[in-house]
């Protein structure tokens, strides 16, 4: 015969049963019934990017703290060092030279200040490079102060010319144009060009020809070229380049009623009654050019050779007469 065995698992599963406590096998069953009921929970994402953020700012923040020791472990060391008395010297004379610099930086017209003896050429065996740059830009800036300076007195000069040499003017309307620009200029004679309303490089305006007009345009004669234009040139400069100023705003010449809201009360209503006013220098031409802009003309090419001189001398500047009707037909 077989011999049985001497546990069973039926039996051992039901003793088992019987052996655990009530309570903790409902609290079992309870517990299974739950989690089968539940459904399982997405995990949460988190971009790579925070992932990495963070480890760079805990990084970081590790690195901080290791550079803060360091500073404090390196301040409350014994670092106390002696100085020798060259060393003295030396930082005396880099603030005296630094003094130096300031007091010619901020002088007046190209004025130089007296360096103490020895200081100079200390800074040049020390520091010859930065000190040779920065002398180099000082004496830039007072070349071009002096400059200024020159254009001032060329200025006087010019002004004190005898009447006769300004000449009467052969017709009525006088067109500047601004050919040069202000590195050299003296302050006066940017006001003067700045009353003319020529702020800006090739700029043009028509002006009325009279004795007042040559006296200021003898003050700016390097600056400016000016000339008379013909009733061609006029029409065409103010059809095509004309602007308006309307409520501080520059407008094009493109509207009649426009012109007639701002000049209807002169009798002017439209762009050919402005041409006529100013080519034959009517009454309300000062109010037709005070309306009008200033010609923003072009750039000629191998016109202007940007020197000072007068026209008559081969130059840029000064009186063309009819000549500078050829220069509009290249600016406009």
């Amino acid at each position: 015969m077989i011999p049985e065995p001497r546990h069973r698992t039926s039996d051992c599963s039901f003793e088992f049963l019987n052996v655990v406590p009530s309570f903790l096998l409902f609290s079992f069953r309870k517990r299974c019934t739950t989690m089968a009921d539940e459904e399982p929970k997405p995990l949460t994402y988190v971009p790579e990017v925070i992932l990495k953020k963070r480890k760079n700012n805990e990084e970081w923040a590790i690195r901080r703290k290791l550079q803060l020791e360091q500073r404090v472990k390196k301040s409350k060391g014994d670092n106390f060092v002696i100085k020798k008395p060259e060393q003295f010297i030396r930082e005396y004379r880099d603030k005296v030279i630094l003094l130096y610099i300031i007091q010619l930086l901020s002088a007046p017209r190209g004025c130089f200040c007296f360096a103490p003896f020895g200081c100079l050429s200390y800074a040049l065996s020390v520091h010859g490079t930065w000190v040779v740059a920065i002398v180099t830009l000082l004496m830039q800036r007072c070349t071009l102060s002096r400059l200024k300076e020159l254009d001032l007195i060329q200025m006087k000069h010019r002004v004190k010319r005898p009447r006769r040499a300004i000449g009467t003017p052969e017709s009525k309307l006088l067109l500047i144009i601004r050919i040069q620009g202000k590195n050299d200029m003296h302050p006066k004679t940017r006001k003067v060009l700045y009353s003319l309303r020529l702020r800006r490089v090739f700029s043009g305006v028509f002006v009325k020809a009279n004795e007042r007009i040559m006296q200021i345009l003898q003050k700016v004669e390097p600056y400016v070229t000016y000339g008379y234009p013909t009733l061609k040139n006029v029409s065409d400069l103010i059809y095509k380049k004309g602007l308006a100023k309307v409520d501080k705003q520059r407008v094009p010449l493109t509207d009649n009623n426009m012109i007639e809201q701002a000049l209807g009360q002169y009798g002017i209503i439209c762009i050919e009654d402005i041409v006529n006013e100013v080519a034959n220098v009517g009454k309300h031409f000062r109010e037709v050019t005070s309306f009008l802009c200033p010609f923003a003309l072009n750039k000629p090419e191998k016109a202007l050779q940007g020197k000072k001189k007068p026209y008559k001398n081969g130059g840029d500047a000064g009186n063309r007469e009819d000549h500078i009707n050829d220069l509009i037909d290249k600016m406009n």
